[in-house]
């Protein structure tokens, strides 16, 4: 996971080299089986199936998804399918405030490379600044930076087909002459920089923003470098964001604690880390680096050269990654795909996408001494359905899984301007500490390396290991706290409460898991009072912990952990409980019924009034309070 390393001909590989083993013209099927299956996707109106539900849908980001994945897959710019993506894309570019689908538009009409997009993207981008908060993140939704006469006038030059702007797309002739700069954009355009630069804006309850968001923010902002909104200040906030909160096992979770100080890694538990977040924490890293060369000039082909070799940031992710690799079987893609090839699910693809993403940057054939390519494209090759597309049940619908195993076959590099001046060798494999490693949440189809991908087959000799691991397993007693669990749902009346009272009681998080799985198991007042006793528990943790509560899949767990931060906030009206109130309004949108009535609950605690089950009129309620 460490190795960020980036030389000109590995950042320069081109989509369609054949790696050993998967045959060229099998990934090129591949990649044209899908390009038709997306293109059967693409709806009337242009757009692609919206993507997401509760908090937020992504509708018009899976368009600008798939329009980008289709031009680095080779389709023209004329091609009726992007022509008609690109004008969905414009209508509402303006107006479209989250940050997944802003970020998505700003690399798709950059992509697109057409002059008149130009102001339209500077808006954007000033868009996007405005979302990132004091930690250098951002969560689900930017605040809107234009009125709506000025977003008029922005459309209006937009527009203008006697104005010629100048920008390119072009690598080998990428130039800052003809570039414009800050002072060449409208008053208000450079206003509003001004105070999204200044971080006015998304101050509100300490918001730290996830990882997810952020890379994705990253990108954008990357590719946004060649327009005339400064973007240099957004992407070193990035860089610290990431130094100050990678975990001493080298790896980053979906969100970092709230108050990440000073410059060594943090020290925290790795519960809730990924493979795919660890990406973003390398690209995030990896830009940083950029940046601050790209302030000092680039070179003679316009690239930002930098030299990571021995980031130890950088070298320390690469290794942990590694362990979230697996090995190719030496299939070639045709025929039938041998039964030990992994199948992949939930957010495999997602995964694969992130890893491809953060190898080909560093230009990394190998990672862990593993050829993560070819391991890749079996796997993809293997899982592609017979209608061209993918689907790992999560992000299929809209296209997005599909959007992100042909990137990977092409080895889409949307950094291509960035690269390292010293190849770096494969830094190996490093095993994690402890207990320490990669945690998925239950619910989202992840296998053991939490990338939704079964392991390929073992040796006999390691199934033989394997095999006496598990008689050991089988074997083994039940922990006390899995034990209070099975008193609690099938014990005695007496036994049912004792074992209540010690799992309410019972520091560690293992009990809490217990008491929480118990509750799916109960009925009537004995459901109740569990239901309580876990409240209880979770009142007693500090409110990031809280946080990461909020997000785990087990809906009891969700719901008693809104519950707990509106206790919290009644014992102590200034607790920092109530940071979580953008949380809370998420919440209302739960999938679980019973999880939005907690979150409810804990907002009327917070705001003293009630505003309903809606999250619209929360959402305006903690802008008010932001001012």
């Amino acid at each position: 996971m460490r190795v960020l390393v980036i030389t000109v001909g590995a950042l320069l590989l081109t989509a369609t080299a054949a790696p050993a083993g998967v045959d060229k013209s099998a990934i090129d099927k591949a990649v044209d089986d899908g390009v038709a299956a997306l293109k059967k996707m693409q709806q009337q109106d242009g757009t692609w199936p919206s993507v997401g539900s509760g908090k937020v849908t992504h509708t018009i980001g899976a368009t600008a998804l798939a329009g980008l994945t289709l031009l680095e897959c080779g389709v023209k710019d004329d091609d009726k399918c992007i022509v008609k993506a690109a004008e969905a894309c414009r209508k509402v570019c303006l107006t479209t405030l989250d940050t997944y689908s802003l970020s998505l538009l700003i690399l798709f009409l950059d992509r697109l490379d057409k002059p008149d997009d130009t102001p339209l993207i500077e808006a954007m981008i000033v868009n996007l600044l405005a979302g990132q908060n004091s930690a250098g993140g951002w969560d689900y939704t930017c605040p809107q930076a234009f009125s709506e006469q000025e977003m008029k006038a922005i459309t209006a030059e937009a527009g203008d087909s006697d104005r010629k702007l100048s920008t390119t797309r072009d690598w080998k002739k990428a130039t800052t002459k003809g570039k414009r700069t800050l002072k060449d954009l409208p008053e208000a355009v450079q206003k509003k920089y001004e105070i999204a630069k200044a971080g006015n804006t998304q101050q509100v309850f300490g918001a730290v923003g996830d990882n997810s968001n952020t890379q994705f923010a990253t990108l954008a902002l990357w590719a946004g470098r060649r327009y005339g909104v400064p973007t240099h200040g957004a992407l070193v906030k990035i860089y610290h964001r990431y130094r100050t909160t990678q975990t001493q096992e080298g790896v980053w979770g979906y969100s970092p604690p709230p108050k990440a100080e000073g410059g060594a890694p943090s020290i925290i538990v790795a519960d809730g880390s990924s493979p795919a977040m660890t990406c973003a924490g390398l690209l995030g890293i990896a830009c940083g680096h950029g940046a601050d060369v790209d302030s000092k000039g680039k070179g003679k082909d316009g690239k930002v050269t930098i030299d990571v070799s021995k980031d130890p940031n950088i070298v320390k992710g690469l290794q942990a990654l590694a362990a979230a690799v697996g090995e190719p079987v030496g299939w070639d893609g045709k025929g039938t795909a041998p039964e030990k090839i992994p199948s992949a699910s939930g957010k495999a693809y997602y995964y694969l996408w992130s890893l491809e993403r953060t190898c080909v940057l560093l230009g990394l054939e190998t990672l862990g001494k593993k050829d993560w390519y070819n391991w890749g494209a079996e796997i993809l090759l293997k899982n592609q359905k017979g209608d061209g597309g993918w689907d790992g049940k999560e992000y299929g619908s809209c296209g997005a899984d599909t959007c992100f195993a042909q990137m990977f076959l092409k080895k889409a590099n949307l950094l291509r301007d960035l690269n390292s001046g010293k190849k770096v060798a494969d830094p190996g494999i490093r095993d994690l500490k402890g207990n320490i490693k990669f945690k998925p949440k239950k619910d989202e189809g992840l296998r053991p390396l939490d990338v939704g991908i079964k392991p390929t087959e073992k040796g006999k000799d390691e199934k033989k290991d394997d095999k006496k691991k598990e008689d050991k397993k089988e074997k083994k007693e039940l922990s006390e706290a899995e034990k209070l669990g099975v008193e609690l749902v099938s014990g005695k009346a007496k036994e049912r409460d004792a074992a209540l009272k010690k799992l309410r009681e019972t520091r560690g998080g293992e009990y809490t898991e217990a008491l929480a799985e118990a509750i799916q198991k109960l009925e009537g007042e004995t459901k109740k009072e569990a239901r309580a006793a876990l409240t209880e528990r979770l009142a007693r943790l500090k409110a990031k912990s809280l946080k990461e509560y909020l997000k785990e899949s087990d809906a009891e767990l969700r719901r008693a952990a809104a519950l707990a931060i509106g206790q919290k906030v009644l014992d102590d009206y200034k607790s920092e409980a109530r940071t979580l109130a953008p949380d809370l309004i998420d919440l209302l949108e739960d999938k679980d019924e019973n999880v939005g009535a907690g979150a409810r609950v804990a907002l009327k605690v917070i705001a003293g009034k009630d505003l309903g089950d809606k999250p619209g009129p929360w959402r305006l309620w903690l802008k008010k309070q932001s001012k």
